[in-house]
């Protein structure tokens, strides 16, 4: 669970290089009103983000990184972080801000979507780098795309980066850029600590079952190849907890890889992202 560890600090750091925020206690009650908002989230797609300016900067060198090191403090010796090579923090550091930076974007320029902004503040009351702490680190990973949510009818939401196959992107300089992005919507499952299904205390619509695996050893930390809903399938890997997304975004024309941005994070919740899929 390396990269469970990796995650837990690049949040931290998020955090500590990012403005104070207030996380928003939003009541995301079942009302209509919110329904309406999260699916909207299924009508994103490549044209719409395009027309809208929507821009992701994902040059990260060594250079950059080693700044953002420094100006952070961050010490690498005496503690779990001596096993990481510069390389890997830099990939999860990339990844970070890409999903933080996507969802920025399509908050401020999208129309009808500034309330995302207050969507992923409540997220972050709910399941923030304390609550992520507190668990057991395989549970937490399992946990982190809405093992948190308390009720069948609430949503999180999160982002999944694919290469052209439509496995997962993990940010390493030796891949190609990410073809694609996906803002999925998730709701609630319940895992035990060792990161497996409870499948009769998650939501049915929210679980995925092959059916040559064991039901009872359905591990959450693992990737699901695809989704087999009609309305989702072939949007590439996906995970327990995943019921709906938008359709797959290309980002030819959105990732720039030659613009670096260590940008001023707005979120400070682990469940935007897809950890399953994006961290190695």
């Amino acid at each position: 669970m390396k990269k469970t560890f990796l995650y837990l600090f690049v949040s931290n750091l998020i955090i500590t290089s990012s403005l104070s925020l207030v996380a928003c206690v939003w009541n995301q009650n079942n009302s209509l009103s919110n329904m309406q908002k999260i699916m909207r989230i299924t009508s994103l797609n490549t044209n719409l983000l395009e027309n809208h300016n929507v821009n992701i900067y994902g040059k990260l060198d060594q250079e950059t990184v080693e700044e953002f090191i420094e100006n952070v403090e961050i010490n690498f010796e005496g503690s779990f972080l001596e096993y990481f090579t510069l390389e890997t923090f830099t990939a999860s550091l990339r990844v970070s801000l890409a999903a933080s930076q996507l969802l920025g974007e399509i908050s401020t320029r999208v129309p009808n979507f500034s309330w995302l902004n207050n969507w992923i503040n409540w997220q972050s009351s709910r399941w923030s780098i304390n609550q992520f702490s507190h668990f057991s680190i395989t549970q937490s990973l399992a946990m982190n795309a809405s093992g948190w949510l308390q009720i069948d009818d609430e949503f999180s939401i999160s982002v999944t980066f694919l290469n052209e196959k439509k496995t997962g992107w993990t940010g390493f300089e030796n891949e190609s850029n990410p073809f694609y992005a996906r803002i999925n919507v998730n709701q609630r499952i319940s895992v035990n600590e060792e990161g497996y299904l409870i499948i009769d205390e998650s939501n049915p619509a929210a679980i995925w079952i092959d059916e040559n695996v064991d039901g009872n050893n359905i591990s959450a930390s693992e990737p699901v190849e695809q989704s087999t809903n009609p309305q989702t399938e072939n949007r590439g890997v996906i995970y327990q907890g995943f019921v709906n997304s938008s359709s797959l975004i290309y980002l030819g024309n959105i990732f720039n890889p030659d613009i670096s941005s260590i940008v001023v994070l707005w979120t400070i919740t682990p469940s935007i992202i897809d950890m399953v899929n994006n961290f190695k």
